[in-house]
């Protein structure tokens, strides 16, 4: 005969099933924004445990658990990426993620221990936190932030409550969800413990009330937003999906370009039927580029002293048409490289020619991969990463000086208007800092439209396409400017400033290799714009700033440690002194 477990080891088994199917499913919820329901409640096990009537060993287990979880599923892509080559990559981030997590709900543990809020309130403070931690340490620990799994991602497939993004970024979508996560594990805790006396139906009927004021709130807003007029229409913009040297028939694309813009202008009346210009994906460019320096690009002057420099002018004069595209810039001359037998230093870069003056810009990426593009100077010196296995383009990050250079081009298009692009290279669409640069810059200067070069191709799954087209919508939203990207492998698209996606063009690039679309221009400047990430921030100064509060309490109650010890002591010693006084 089997014996029957005890109850609390049913009930702890049960909380981590619940923890890690919870934090699974909430993890693919966010990582394609689909299943997106999974995100508005799979948390609640996560929410549950800032209460004492979980044990401290269950919650960090359940926060462990489920946070890993999360980040597995959420990152699985980097599993089937290059054949496996990248899974110890995927186990360790993931293991990461889990454990900041697991750190942001201990502090949150104390914090709700300490205010006695409802769940609704206490868990989205701590969870925008437990974010804010994560993506701190990440950059601690390989030298770039997290930026990849936010809680708010599952939110972008609802226009109304994503409009909620250009007020504090990312991370008010995040505690959107989370509230709603908190005010279910408020209810499923009052169910489960009422008959105990710990939680009344007053403040569970307060906190499902609010959460469902701030979501009509949220959603009336979002409403607002999108009945705002937007500008007139943007430029013409050619996306074209696949590579380019100097052998490359841009005939084709020429007349295919042409035959889009006639057939829109039959379809919708529109006037004019030039592109005014080129977009090409990540590393296009299949010729190397040589003693290419920012500061004669910078400064508006043609640059001709290298290799294929010239070649480029004479692309942009065949096409009629500026043009940008993605190349690999050598760091140093051809001769020092010959000489000093070094490996290949390229930095990926994105290039603005146009016909008449030849290269007028040039942007390099400013944030690589870790541990795939670059790594980290402790772990290159102790030798744990197999040279084979990372540094698999040779990449240098971009200057972090030039980030104060005026990076946005000037555009004139074939209306005669004078507009400014903003540049992005592949894994910079996933970091708001970039956007928020050029950004700040004074009115005249600010980007009316951003294009990212991507080139996706390495994972077949489509995973990473899924989360950067993610990433790229709320990109929009945080900051009221269209998108306009191509990707090799992935999907290439034109998103408006509200984040919806006004041209798409996905698969292999024989089927679609010229996407034309345009986007209307929008002025509008965002609070997020202004403000940055300023509610993390506050959340994580909430956190740590109650439990320093309770850690002082219980210090100068005598019940922390060794200050309680010494207190004592110090008590014993003035009662010992009044009494002989006496």
């Amino acid at each position: 005969m089997f014996s029957r477990p005890p109850v609390t080891t049913v009930v702890a088994t049960g909380f981590l099933l619940a923890a890690a199917v919870g934090g699974a499913l909430a993890g693919v919820a966010v990582s394609s924004s689909r299943s997106c329901l999974w995100a508005w409640l799979g948390l609640i096990p996560l929410a549950a445990v800032l209460r004492p009537c979980v044990p401290v060993s269950l919650a960090w287990a359940g926060g462990l658990v489920g946070g890993t979880l999360f980040h597995a599923t959420g990152l699985s892509f980097l599993y089937w990426t290059l054949g496996g080559l990248l899974a110890g990559i995927w186990f360790w981030a993931s293991l990461g993620g889990g454990l900041c997590i697991a750190l942001g709900l201990a502090l949150g543990r104390q914090c709700a221990r300490h205010c006695q809020w409802p769940l609704a309130i206490v868990f989205p403070v701590v969870w925008v936190a437990c974010e804010w931690i994560r993506y701190w340490a990440f950059q601690v620990a390989v030298g770039e932030n997290f930026t990849l799994l936010w809680l708010g991602q599952a939110v972008v497939g609802q226009h109304q409550l994503m409009q909620a993004a250009d007020l504090g970024g990312v991370t008010v979508l995040s505690a959107l969800v989370a509230m709603v996560n908190g005010t279910a594990a408020d209810v499923v805790l009052w169910r489960v413990f009422r008959d105990r006396g710990q939680r009344g139906p007053a403040p569970v009927v307060a906190s499902a009330g609010g959460t469902v004021v701030v979501l009509v709130a949220t959603w009336l807003y979002g409403a607002w937003r999108l009945e705002q007029p937007l500008g007139e229409a943007g430029p013409r913009v050619a996306l074209v999906r696949g590579r380019i040297c100097e052998r490359t028939d841009l005939d084709l694309f020429r007349g295919l370009a042409q035959k889009l813009a006639w057939q829109q202008w039959r379809e919708r009346e529109e006037p004019g039927q030039k592109v005014d210009f080129y977009l090409w994906p990540e590393a296009a460019w299949q010729e190397p580029l040589w003693a290419l320096t920012r500061k004669a690009s910078t400064a508006g002057n043609t640059v001709s002293a290298g290799k294929g420099e010239e070649a480029l002018r004479a692309v942009s004069r065949k096409l009629d048409a500026p043009v940008l595209l993605g190349a690999w810039r050598r760091a140093e001359s051809e001769e020092a490289h010959r000489q000093q037998a070094l490996p290949w230093a390229s930095v990926n870069s994105l290039i603005y020619c146009t016909p008449s003056e030849g290269i007028k810009g040039i942007y390099d990426k400013q944030h690589l991969v870790p541990l795939l593009e670059h790594v980290p100077e402790w772990l290159d010196r102790l030798g744990w990463w197999p040279p084979e296995c990372v540094r698999l383009w040779q990449l240098h990050r971009g200057p972090r000086a030039a980030c104060r250079m005026p990076e946005a081009f000037l555009l004139t298009d074939r209306a005669g208007r004078c507009l400014r692009i903003g540049p992005l290279v592949c894994y910079d669409i996933c970091f708001s800092g970039v956007h928020r640069r050029l950004m700040r810059a004074a009115v005249p200067s600010r980007p009316d439209f951003f294009v990212c070069a991507m080139d996706e191709s390495f994972d077949q799954s489509g995973k990473v396409s899924q989360i950067t087209m993610l990433h790229t919508r709320l990109r929009a939203v945080e900051f009221r400017r269209p998108h306009f990207r191509v990707s090799v492998g992935g999907t290439t698209a034109v998103i408006d400033s509200c984040g919806r996606v006004v041209g798409l063009a996905s698969g292999m690039p024989e089927e679609v290799p010229v996407l034309l679309a345009r986007a209307p221009i929008d002025s509008r400047c965002s609070p997020y714009c202004t403000l940055g990430d300023l509610l993390p921030v506050l959340c994580l100064i909430a956190v740590t700033g109650t439990n320093a509060l309770g850690i002082a309490g219980r210090c100068l109650r005598g019940r922390f440690g060794n200050c309680g010890h010494w207190r004592g002591r110090w008590l014993a010693k003035q009662r010992e002194y009044q009494g002989g006084v006496a």
